[in-house]
């Protein structure tokens, strides 16, 4: 059997020319193959085929020249949910006619008891995802790995840019790990572009994450946090990348493969300061809130695949399911394959408790009006169902913090980048 990371390499590609061609394996389902037949290939997908993964199997047989046949879908068993659901809520109806300004607009929600039921059904499947992700560690840290007795230093890391999907985390987090041991929550930021400036490390994702740390000591005055602050400039920045970082983002190639693979290995690498000294995180688990943006409706495409559709409400609905529809459907290409490499190198176990397959089968039959409204603005109508669960968690402040994508926040890019350009150090 072929594992759903496998990286393949050819001599050829699909014209024969004499170049090296390279792909991540498409996690579709489970592939055999006899090795005696090496170019013929059965795939048993996870689900049934759609247009998608038809493109992605078309482009794996033209470059390697393996032909693929598809066998029944698998419809693994364990993937069951016996939770009832009632789903008799929808964000618009209830958000439109309330005011843009409205300060009690969570309580407001929170009030619905349709509302507060799909909640608790989602708090018992997120905590479980992270007490398994947070739990199932060494029972020592990387420093205490050869030595006896008890170690309290963290075993796992959380990526925090202070933003809703780790701050949930966090608080998850300290739920279930050991009272007597410490968490880091590591904070990343680069040296801003502008020339001439001062070197400023209080980017915005810094200072979002110095109010979310600060409430979750004021939540949780018990617990050991490590709150790391890891300082990078351009020049570290692209000693690294061209030496060393651009192998383990291959093949991805793009601006954006290049700015979020580097935030993400000097992130999990935890290497910065802590209460005014160098500290060097010893976690071997690193959790990160990869896929809540793409379940819950994070990016700004998706708002603008509700309000740039020219029709009525209920199709610009249809159209933003279809927009959240292609971002799921994508997101190992996109983000998991390239962010579990660069984590992976640094002797870390990336895990990511959003895409726990009973969270996500659960998540996925939500209806769009149902996880985000974008009739609010910015920080309140995107993931709106994930920031009420934040809210009830005790996340006041942060459960109204604007997103920012991690290479805006950190200050690795600037916006008058194209993501989609190709790097000019890949």
């Amino acid at each position: 059997m072929a594992s759903v990371n496998t990286v393949l390499e050819d001599n050829f590609n699909a014209n024969g020319d004499d170049v090296p061609a390279i792909m991540e394996l498409p996690p579709l389902g489970l592939y055999a193959f006899n090795v005696t037949l090496p170019t013929e290939w059965k795939l048993y997908p996870w689900r049934e085929i759609d247009h998608t993964m038809l493109n992605e199997i078309k482009k794996f047989n033209e470059i390697f020249r393996i032909n693929v046949s598809i066998e029944n879908y698998l419809q693994p068993k364990w993937l069951c949910n016996d939770l009832e659901t009632t789903r008799s809520f929808n964000f618009y109806e209830m958000c439109k006619n309330l005011e843009p300004t409205c300060n009690n607009l969570f309580e407001i929600l929170l009030e619905n008891k349709y509302v507060l039921e799909e909640l608790q059904s989602f708090s018992l499947l997120l905590e479980e995802s992270v007490k398994n992700r947070v739990r199932h560690t060494p029972p020592r840290c990387v420093n205490c790995s050869n030595q006896q007795g008890i170690c309290n230093h963290a075993k796992i890391a959380i990526l925090f840019s202070g933003g809703i999907d780790c701050s949930i985390l966090a608080a998850l987090s300290h739920k279930y790990v050991d009272d007597h041991d410490s968490i880091d929550l590591i904070n990343i930021a680069f040296e801003r572009l502008s020339p001439g400036l001062e070197t400023s490390w209080d980017v915005p994702d810094r200072l979002t994450a110095k109010n979310s740390f600060a409430e979750l000591k004021k939540l949780y005055p018990q617990r050991n946090w490590n709150y790391v602050e890891v300082n990078i400039s351009r020049q570290e920045l692209y000693d690294n990348l061209q030496s060393h970082i651009k192998h383990l983002i291959y093949p991805l190639k793009t601006v954006l493969d290049e700015s979020i693979g580097s935030a993400f290995w000097f992130a999990s690498r935890g290497k910065g300061i802590c209460l005014g000294k160098e500290y060097l995180s010893p976690a071997r688990v690193v959790i990160v809130g990869s896929g809540a943006d793409e379940l819950f409706g994070g990016y700004t495409r998706h708002r603008n695949a509700f309000w740039r559709f020219k029709g009525t409400d209920i199709e610009k609905l249809e159209n933003l399911h279809k927009e959240l529809d292609k971002d799921w459907n994508r997101i190992w290409a996109r983000n998991l394959g390239r962010d579990d490499r660069v984590v992976a190198d640094n002797s870390k176990t990336l895990r990511a408790p959003f895409i726990e397959e009973h969270l996500v089968q659960y998540v996925r039959s939500f209806s769009p009006s149902q996880l985000c409204c974008f009739l609010l603005k910015e920080g309140v109508g995107d993931k709106l169902f994930l920031r009420l669960y934040g809210f009830q968690l005790g996340l006041r402040n942060i459960a109204y913090e604007k997103k920012r994508a991690i290479q805006f926040g950190s200050k690795i890019a600037n916006k008058k980048q194209n993501a989609t350009d190709p790097s000019i150090y890949l």
